[in-house]
């Protein structure tokens, strides 16, 4: 589970100019990053940006699928809890063992969370503080949502704007975005199971090509090849 920014107000174009000789005092703090390693608290002027958009979200490491997530205006201990706990139920996470790796984020780190996942029986896990290699999944999928195509580089003008798109998102990466992690099957697939008969024919398909022309091939077939480890992180 990890928790990021997504987006602002509109920003100005950005431009080279000389530093001020005076520190200017017309600048307020108007957001807060939590991406682990990579935002601190940006002070900028009220008219060149707005308030953020946290995303909350939870990916299961094995199918790459997200399984939860919230958009919201502000951090909160008690949105994260909320999240975990109907994440939970609703995709019926009962049998042990169950891990929650998170970042260093307060609302994860907070008592009303931690409580939460002792009473539900789940080992709370964090990245070590500075080593952003250590949630390596949750930000290639971070990379994937900031770089993809429809991704609004002028900001939300709404929450609600912002929610109606990581849904849009969520959507596509989960039923439609072949992974290439997993072997370029999507998150759904490799969730429910259905990624072993994909696999298997897909495997069969080059075996038949390969026979047919064997000059054409160096070596065996593996790229149709089913394999139940974890892949490397990717898009």
């Amino acid at each position: 589970m990890t928790c990021s920014t997504i987006g602002g107000g509109p920003k100005r174009p950005q431009h080279r100019a000389l530093r001020p000789r005076t520190a200017p005092t017309s600048r307020i703090k108007c957001g807060a990053g939590t991406s682990p390693g990579c935002r601190g608290q940006p002070a900028c002027r009220r008219q060149v940006c707005g308030p953020f958009t946290f995303l909350c979200r939870i990916i299961d490491l094995y199918s790459r699928r997200i399984v939860g997530w919230e958009a919201h205006e502000a951090e909160s201990r008690a949105q994260a809890r909320n999240l975990v706990e109907r994440t939970v139920w609703r995709e019926g996470i009962l049998n042990p063992p169950r891990v929650l790796h998170g970042d260093q984020v307060r609302p994860l780190r907070g008592a009303t969370v931690q409580a939460l996942l002792g009473r539900l029986g789940i080992a709370a896990s964090f990245s070590r503080p500075r080593v952003s290699e250590d949630n390596a999944y949750a930000e290639a999928l971070f990379r994937a949502l900031k770089y993809s195509p429809g991704f609004p580089r002028q900001g939300f003008a709404t929450l609600a704007a912002a929610r109606d798109w990581v849904q849009a998102f969520a959507d596509g990466y989960n039923t439609v975005h072949r992974h290439r992690g997993i072997q370029y099957v999507t998150p759904r697939q490799r969730h429910s199971g259905e990624d072993v008969a994909i696999l298997r024919g897909r495997h069969e398909l080059y075996e038949a090509a390969r026979r047919q022309h064997p000059a054409r091939w160096s070596g065996d077939a593996q790229l149709g090849s089913h394999s139940r480890s974890l892949a490397e992180p990717g898009n």
